[in-house]
């Protein structure tokens, strides 16, 4: 018997920003919502004059579009697309940076992120299809494929190559990077924000009406229904902005044979990563490394190197294990409370780790 769950887009979110709606000072907030990169956005943008909000939105929004485009490894035409397609094409500029900045992390990272996976990734059926446990022999061939080494990029011609089969696979990181071209542009308008866009999460400036600033974020409980919270998160944008990016295995999966399986590939076995966790977020100024971050601790799992690597990052994260126990890390334990604590519990790193 196969079953087949994945998330409703418009109603799943691993995070939900929880804002106030009017500020003593006049500063008023403007909602928005869109879809991108197969999934909802939902913004809530402050501002005196909603005319100018309303063109910020605007711009925002056909500046994410812009990088679908590019981004897609589905959408016939894209820079993706035409690099999977042939092994090598002339691309965008702003292709060519994102794709730099992905290789340097999938090796920071020790490859527990690697974008050389689209050939496994499409096996499975996760995107556009009826998912499904790959034949053995393909998925052993689809694996020999994957090696981040095999991209070679020219930035001079803005040129980039794959080794013959390869198939590149960027969707553990768009929106991260989306994140990040949405944060830019807030910035420089000095707009205060709250973005929740799939798993990923954006902050910007102060709350207007928020405790010292804080900005409330809601946690998804990876073990109940969509719209359920198990936590609650107080952030405070000390240098602009904070991204939190999710990676869970309930995002998308599905089961076979009365086993189940989820989308987070790891790139050695080409299954999906089994170590007891059901989510990971991040939390740092930066979207893509939240994002980069997020999927290669989710398949790394909690354990020394996975602490240095949030340490060299400047991040902080919450893990999330199968049992109900949950690890934060120091720097944010003190703005970290459980709501749900009939199921979850905080534990030490040591118990976590174990």
């Amino acid at each position: 018997m196969r079953g087949f769950i994945l998330k409703k887009t418009a109603a799943v979110l691993s995070a939900v920003c929880i804002i106030v709606s009017l500020c003593a000072c006049g500063s008023q907030k403007n909602e928005y919502s869109s879809f991108a990169m197969g999934s909802a956005v939902s913004a809530s943008l402050y501002g005196k004059d909603k005319k100018q909000t309303d063109l910020l939105w605007n711009e925002i929004s056909s500046a994410v579009t812009a990088a679908d485009r590019l981004l897609s490894a589905t959408s016939d035409g894209s820079d993706i697309s035409r690099i999977n397609s042939t092994g090598s094409a002339i691309v965008d500029s702003r292709t060519v940076s994102f794709l730099q900045k992905a290789v340097l992390l999938c090796n920071t990272l020790n490859r527990r992120l690697d974008i050389t996976l689209g050939a496994v990734t499409a096996l499975w059926g996760f995107t556009g299809g009826t998912p499904s446990v790959p034949d053995e022999s393909a998925l052993k061939a689809a694996l020999d494929t994957v090696n981040i080494d095999g991209v070679f990029i020219d930035e001079a011609n803005r040129t980039v190559s794959v080794e013959n089969g390869q198939k590149l696979d960027v969707g553990a990181l768009g929106k991260g990077e989306a994140c990040d071209i949405m944060k830019e542009k807030l910035l420089a308008s000095d707009t205060a924000a709250c973005i929740s866009f799939g798993g990923n999460v954006l902050v910007t400036g102060e709350n207007p009406k928020g405790k010292n600033g804080e900005w409330k974020i809601g946690m998804r409980d990876p073990l109940g229904s969509p719209d359920e919270v198990f936590a609650a998160l107080s952030l405070k944008a000390e240098n602009g902005a904070l991204c939190v990016s999710t990676s869970g295995s309930y995002e998308k999966r599905f089961e076979e044979n009365g086993k189940s399986y989820h989308h987070i590939i790891n790139p050695d076995t080409g299954y999906p990563a089994e170590n007891g966790l059901v989510s990971v977020s991040v939390i740092c100024p930066s979207g893509l490394n939240a994002d980069a971050l997020s999927t290669a601790l989710f398949v790394n799992g909690l354990n020394e190197t996975s602490v240095l690597w949030l340490k060299s990052f400047g991040a902080d994260a919450v893990f999330v294990f199968e049992n109900g126990t949950v690890f934060v890390t120091d720097s944010i334990c003190k703005n970290f409370t459980i709501t749900n604590t009939d199921v979850y519990k905080t534990v030490s790193y040591e118990e976590a780790a174990k």
